[in-house]
């Protein structure tokens, strides 16, 4: 059905009205195909991106523990010097505690530094308890 403006009605003066000569109403929207294939684009969309926010996520909290472990070696190693501990010396949280800011727990699921991390000697590097396979200071070069 060709429209052109002779066939819209007019009202109030100088605006067309919405209805042609046949009593049809002149729809404006977005069709129901139109809505389905724009969900459909966000759900591709968020098929592509969830995964990789949750690997970006993991890879942020690994690199926190790491920089806790590199902050938990700094005290150890500040703390034997202040106090002119030898290598073998035993250390336990309580004698680096002042030297450590804050709170220091593993970032995927520690709740205290007992539960986070592991400290042994001053020459031992710590652990984390949480993930120790992959949690893990590099080695030193």
């Amino acid at each position: 059905m060709k429209m052109n403006i002779s066939s819209l009605t007019r009202h109030n003066g100088n605006q067309p009205s919405p209805t042609l000569k046949a009593g049809r109403k002149l729809l404006r929207g977005f069709t129901l195909i139109e809505i389905m294939i724009v969900v459909a684009i966000i759900g591709m969309l968020a098929t592509l991106a969830i995964p990789n926010f949750m690997k970006a996520r993991e890879t942020a909290r690994k690199n926190a523990c790491i920089s806790n472990l590199r902050n938990i070696e700094g005290a150890v190693q500040q703390w034997a010097l202040d106090m002119n501990k030898d290598e073998g010396s035993t250390v336990t949280y309580s004698d680096i505690k002042s030297y450590l800011h804050g709170n220091v727990v593993c970032p995927d699921g520690g709740t205290t530094f007992q539960d986070s991390y592991s400290i042994t000697t001053v020459d031992a590097a710590p652990t984390c308890l949480r993930h120790p396979d992959t949690h893990k200071l590099p080695p030193e070069n």
